[in-house]
């Protein structure tokens, strides 16, 4: 269960995960903070191997940037990111997402199994496609859950030229 309409939910207490049954959900609906009168309700992700950001931002002298990094909780945490210009090819892609800090997660570290890197690759390219089409300032994917088949954004922000 997540509380809509705030940039860090995390730290407003409007995230809920684990919940079974429909009271367990009206018992974490009614302990959000108040001023959230609107919620969304998602599948639980498993097998998540590492959670990543995922930003495309039109940045006026530059053109677009994209960002990736460690995401969710560790975004701030860590502040381990990398940019560079789009449009990148898959191969430049890979390549800034081997020089995270969480490489060795999306790699399969001490026996664990890697990520679905291809799966997060794809997510990237058509997110890059959706802001260039769509003339978006922003797009911001935090967290992507990447697991062992498939990569997952569970939260965007979305910022839209003002015309």
């Amino acid at each position: 269960l997540k509380g809509l309409g705030l940039a860090h939910k995390s730290e407003a207490g409007a995230v809920r995960v684990g919940i079974t049954n429909a009271d367990e959900l009206t018992t974490a609906a009614n302990q959000m903070p108040k001023e959230i009168n609107e919620f969304l309700i998602e599948q639980t992700v498993t097998n998540i191997v590492a959670e990543v950001l995922v930003s495309v931002r039109r940045d006026a002298p530059v053109g677009w940037l994209i960002t990736l990094g460690a995401g969710g909780i560790y975004t701030e945490l860590w502040r381990d990111t990398v940019c560079l210009l789009a449009p990148s090819s898959d191969v430049e892609i890979k390549q800034a997402l081997q020089k995270l800090r969480i490489a060795p997660l999306l790699n399969g570290f001490r026996g664990k199994p890697a990520a679905d890197v291809d799966s997060l690759v794809d997510l990237i390219q058509k997110l890059i496609d959706a802001a260039l089409k769509n003339e978006l300032v922003e797009v911001e994917l935090n967290p992507v859950l990447v697991t062992t088949n498939s990569a997952v954004a569970v939260d965007a922000l979305m910022i839209a030229e003002t015309r």
